[in-house]
This record gives C-alpha cells, sequence and structure tokens, in this order.
C-alpha cells in the first residue's frame, strides 16, 4: 500500500506492518495536504480492521503531530484521524486516553454524517459505542449509542430515511444481552415506525422490520405479540416481494445501483429476502408453542414450497461465498459458509448442507475465543442455528450421539452468553429432551424435559405458552414411558395454562424461584 505524503512515499507492507519511507525526485509534484491526510485516514483505518494497532497509531500519531495548531471546526480530516486514535486506545485497553481523544475529535466535529467516514460526531459516538461494546463497558457502549442516536434524530435529513435505526439496533442489542427487554422495547417499535415512515406501509424492508421485533417477543416467549408482527410482516411480503424481486434485477441488469442497500439483498442465514418472508423458519416453534399445531404444520409447508419453487438461492449463496473466499476477512467467510448451508438445508440437501456447516463450524469454533464482546454478540444466534441445523441433519439419519454432542455444545455457548430468560437458550434443553425421546433413553429425556420446566418457570408468567409446551414434554415422555395417568396429569395442566394465557397477555417476569414443582 503506497501513501503519498509531502516529505516522501510511505509503504506499509501487509504482511508486517512495516513502514519504509522513500524521498520524491525533486521535480515531483507535491499532493494536496488534504488529499494527504484523507490518504492516512484509509491506511490507519485499513491497520484498525486487521487489529494492527501499533502500525495504525504510527501512521494516526504522526498525522496529527502535522496538524497541531491547525485544528478547526468541520475538519473532517483530522476529526477521522482523532476518532480513528480513540478507536485504537479503546481496542488496547486505554479507556481514558480514548476519552481525552475523542472530546477533542467532538468539539471539532460536523454534527452528522454517514457511518462509514469517521468524521462526524454521529459517526464518532457510534464507532466509540462499538469499541466500548467490543471492551465489554456497555455503559460506555450504551452512553455513546444514545448520543449518537440523538445527533442523528435532530437532523430530519437522516431520520426521515430511517438510518437512525442502525444506532437503535446496537442499543436493542446491549439491551437484550443484558436481559433488559423493557429498556429495548420502545426503541424496538420506534425501529418499526421509522421504518414504516422512511419506506411505505407496503414495502418489503418494513417486512423485514417487522419480523425482527416479532423475534424480539419471541426471545421473551411473548409469542402472543410476536404472531401479529410477523402476521403483517408475511402479508407484506407476499404482496409485494415479486415486484421488489423485479426492481432489484432490472436494476442490476441495467448497471445501475439497486434500489435496495446491499446488505438487505445480500443472502446469509436466515435471510434470503426475495427467496422466503423473513422470520419463516421460526414460525413453526412460535406457533406449536401457542398449541396451533395445524397453523405450525402450515408454516412449515409454505416454507418448503417456497423454497423449492426458488431458482437462485443456491447461487447467490454461492456467490456471497466466492467473494468471501477473496477477502482475508475469517468472519465473512464463516458467515458465507453458513449461508451457503442454509440454503442446502432448506432445500432439503442435507448431505451438502452438512458439508459448508461443518467447515462453518470448525472455523468458528477455533476463532470464537479470539472474539471480542460485540463480536460474540453479532455472531451468537447463527453460531447456534449452526449446531442446531446440523444436529437437526444428524435426527434425520438416525445418528442421535452426534445430535446430542452438536446439541449439548451449543446449550454451554448459550448459557455462557445469554439471558436465562432468553428463549435461545431454553430451547437448547428442550432440544436435547427430544433427541434423547427419540433415541428411547427416556431417563434422560424426562431429566431434560424437568430441566427446560424449571427454568422456562423461573423466567416466565403463570400464563406463558413456555410453561404450557414444557409440561406437555414432560407429559409426552411419561406416556412413552407406559405411565398414562401421569402423562394426563401433566397434559391437563399445560392445557391449563394455554387457556390461562389466551385470557391474558403475559405480565411482569415473575420473581425467580429456586426449586422446581415438575415432577
Amino acid at each position: 500500500m503506497l501513501l503519498l505524503l509531502a516529505s516522501g512515499c510511505i509503504t506499509v507492507d501487509k504482511q508486517s506492518g512495516e513502514i519504509y519511507i522513500a524521498m520524491p525526485a525533486p521535480s515531483a509534484p507535491l499532493p494536496d495536504e488534504k488529499q494527504v491526510l484523507r490518504q492516512e485516514v484509509d491506511i490507519a483505518a485499513a491497520a484498525v480492521a486487521r487489529k494492527d494497532y501499533d502500525t495504525a497509531e504510527r501512521i494516526l500519531l504522526g498525522a496529527l503531530e502535522r496538524r497541531r495548531g491547525k485544528l478547526e471546526p468541520g475538519d473532517d480530516e483530522t476529526v477521522s484521524l482523532l476518532v480513528l486514535l480513540a478507536e485504537t486506545h479503546l481496542r488496547k485497553g486505554r479507556f481514558e486516553m480514548a476519552r481525552s481523544v475523542i472530546t477533542r475529535a467532538l468539539v471539532i466535529a460536523n454534527p452528522t454524517g454517514p457511518l462509514d467516514e469517521p468524521s462526524s460526531q454521529r459517526s464518532a459516538h457510534f464507532r466509540l459505542g462499538r469499541g466500548y461494546e467490543a471492551a465489554g463497558h456497555d455503559a460506555d457502549a450504551e452512553e455513546h449509542y444514545y448520543k449518537g442516536l440523538q445527533v442523528c434524530q435532530d437532523d430530519p435529513e437522516y431520520e426521515d430515511r430511517g438510518e437512525c435505526n442502525i444506532e437503535r439496533s446496537a442499543l436493542i442489542r446491549v439491551f437484550v444481552a443484558n436481559g433488559r427487554y423493557k429498556d429495548a422495547e420502545p426503541l424496538v417499535l420506534k425501529r418499526v415506525a421509522s421504518a414504516q415512515y422512511a419506506h411505505g406501509a407496503h414495502d418489503i424492508r418494513l417486512a423485514q422490520v417487522l419480523a425482527e421485533a416479532a423475534g424480539f417477543y419471541s426471545r421473551q416467549g411473548k409469542y402472543r405479540l410476536s404472531q401479529p408482527l410477523f402476521a403483517r410482516g408475511l402479508a407484506i411480503w407476499t404482496n409485494v416481494h415479486e415486484e421488489a424481486r423485479d426492481m432489484h434485477y432490472a436494476a442490476i441488469q441495467a448497471g445501475l445501483p439497486s434500489p435496495f442497500s446491499a446488505r438487505f439483498v445480500t443472502p446469509r442465514q436466515g435471510h434470503f429476502p426475495f427467496t422466503v418472508p423473513f422470520g419463516l423458519d421460526s414460525q413453526a416453534t412460535v406457533l406449536t408453542r401457542l398449541n396451533r399445531s395445524a397453523d405450525a404444520a402450515k408454516a412449515l409447508e409454505l416454507q418448503k414450497n417456497l423454497w423449492m419453487a426458488d431458482t437462485r438461492a443456491e447461487q447467490s449463496a454461492l456467490d456471497v461465498l466466492a467473494e468471501a473466499d477473496r477477502s482475508s476477512d475469517a468472519l465473512a467467510q464463516i458467515r458465507a459458509l453458513q449461508t451457503v448451508g442454509y440454503a442446502y438445508f432448506n432445500k432439503g440437501r442435507y448431505t451438502r448442507a452438512a458439508n459448508y456447516y461443518s467447515k462453518a463450524l470448525v472455523k468458528l469454533e477455533a476463532l470464537w475465543t479470539q472474539l471480542d464482546v460485540l463480536g460474540h454478540r453479532e455472531m451468537l444466534a447463527d453460531y447456534l442455528a449452526n449446531y442446531d441445523n446440523l444436529a437437526v441433519i444428524e435426527r434425520s439419519t438416525r445418528r442421535y450421539s452426534n445430535a446430542v454432542r452438536l446439541y449439548g455444545r451449543a446449550l454451554q455457548v448459550a448459557a455462557r452468553n445469554l439471558d436465562p430468560g432468553d428463549a435461545l437458550y431454553l430451547n437448547e434443553f428442550a432440544n436435547l429432551a427430544t433427541v434423547y425421546r427419540e433415541m428411547g433413553e427416556l431417563q434422560p429425556a424426562l431429566d431434560y424435559a424437568r430441566r427446560f420446566y424449571d427454568r422456562v418457570r423461573k423466567a416466565r408468567p403463570p400464563g406463558s405458552p413456555d410453561r404450557a409446551w414444557a409440561l406437555r414434554n414432560i407429559g409426552y415422555v411419561h406416556l412413552l414411558r407406559g405411565d398414562i395417568e401421569t402423562s394426563r396429569q401433566f397434559e391437563s395442566r399445560a392445557l391449563a395454562v394455554w387457556q390461562q394465557g389466551r385470557q391474558s397477555l403475559a405480565g411482569p417476569m415473575p420473581a425467580r424461584q429456586t426449586t422446581s414443582t415438575a415432577q
């Protein structure tokens, strides 16, 4: 990588990070100072991205030394240097130095700007929020995300386009990770309102945000709040997805930008926007928990039919993988492998799905301990889905011991990284109960069914569908053991809980209890 300076050229070796300086010929034209600063920002940003913080710091400090005494309001290049330096300090655990540097940056930064350019107050707060979150300093992360959100909301141009939902999503992630669902809920609902204002009430992007809001409630076991949101998103997607798909591909074929963002149209695990409705793969579980087994079967059938009708999903997933392989981003490569695995999994091509999922899992297990807190949070749901889908494949071929191992590993990861009331954690107990039941090993099946109930009872209010489902699971194991009367008792209790839930929506979370009443 080459960088022109007034005094010569800097070459940064990509492998070693070493910096070499060569003086120009006397007749060589001198570049503009701002151009030099922009180039230094680009090189430093690349060094930060590859975690080469020492190289980034040397470049940034050198550039800032030349800017000493020249700081002016609106100096985007200097702001970018300061923000990147603050990021570097955060990554190296130097929090007080980061605060000092960012204070200087915020004094001269313009309020708003795109987040991919570290030259505005909004971008500075967002980047620092991510830096603090990565370091596990959630209070500081929350402060900066909120300040960035406020700056964004104060600019109608950004709020009207729905761009402030990026900051809202970051705050929701922090709150959910800490079990602060009440703090997250207003932001979840504001995301829906903002998306509807920005894109209209019948836009495919609104369908995605509605599905994400539905998922927020599902993770708390509030399926009666979740399901209507999903249903509205499903109706929107059904009506507009073909038109949206045609608009996207027509623009691409004409050499024009897509009307949708690159992130929206790029497939990933759980997100094939023109193939299936957002969140459809979780609806069978939601409807089953609501004791609507016939509707759950219809959701599975719809999902299967839509995947079978699609002719582009597999190739688009492979294209994502090819692009990731051309990069040196390990996480991008893992996500791409999961994307291909997910496409083959939903196409029913389990052998191929297992191949890509297994490759992704090997890479992610090796990388997991190297990821920071933010990396864990951003990858966790896909990590667990990787284990769970591989376990489903193993169950389909009766390799139950492999399925037990995969579910067990998923439970360990979930226990270390999720709130005890998060459905992603609780469901791993139900998965293990199910696979042991399929194996005919009824004692461990009963043990895990009881553990599932015990944790659900602590995390959910009395009328929760999760409580009813957990009771039914215990009753089913008793049925398989031939204990008909006990099975009927648990089924009666389950039906009573479902009835109670239908009479009133879930209320406040109960105080946590320490003993189980399940027998």
